[in-house]
């Protein structure tokens, strides 16, 4: 896989991982809380519910990312272990 393609899934697979808080800030926004008590509640839904898909999406991102970028250097190891004939 080329450097270019694992930029451009990196990539992808970081605004995949981001989609909790961006459906956050467009739910904050339209919903446009005045007070006190409506930001404090919209603060406190948006961490215990999108929080914990942003933080095991969190999780999977790093592992996919970790993946994705040492995954070649082991195939070319496994190559260069074989015997040769």
């Amino acid at each position: 896989m080329t450097g270019f393609l694992k930029f451009v899934l990196s990539l992808l697979l970081c605004g995949i991982a981001l989609t909790p808080t961006w459906v956050y800030l467009v739910f904050k926004y339209y919903l446009s809380p005045e007070g006190f008590w409506e930001k404090l509640i919209t603060l406190g839904l948006g961490i215990s519910f999108l929080g914990t898909i942003q933080l095991v999406l969190l999780i999977v991102f790093v592992a996919a990312i970790c993946r994705l970028w040492t995954n070649e250097d082991q195939d070319e190891k496994k190559k260069l272990s074989k015997p040769r004939p």
